[in-house]
């Protein structure tokens, strides 16, 4: 499913890069933020506004690897 048609996201994306941020020693959610570059030029800002259901996605498959994340929220 389509989560930012600006970028072309889909959710299985959203997984596979939380999979690679675990492997490479860096999972977290500012570093998904930042992979992901909601606010670049190329995107629309609506994804930027609201990227819960991607830290949702990501918390999610980092749970399932049962690996240990940092927890940053843009709301805490």
């Amino acid at each position: 499913m389509y989560l930012c048609s600006c970028k072309g996201l889909t959710d299985s994306d959203i997984r596979e890069l939380a999979g690679k941020l675990a492997l490479s020693g860096s999972p977290s959610v500012e570093s998904l933020l930042r992979v992901l570059q909601l606010s670049s030029d190329d995107a629309c800002g609506l994804c930027a506004e609201a990227p819960e259901q991607f830290i949702e996605l990501a918390v999610e498959q980092w749970g399932l690897l049962r690996v240990e994340y940092e927890d940053y929220r843009l709301d805490q």
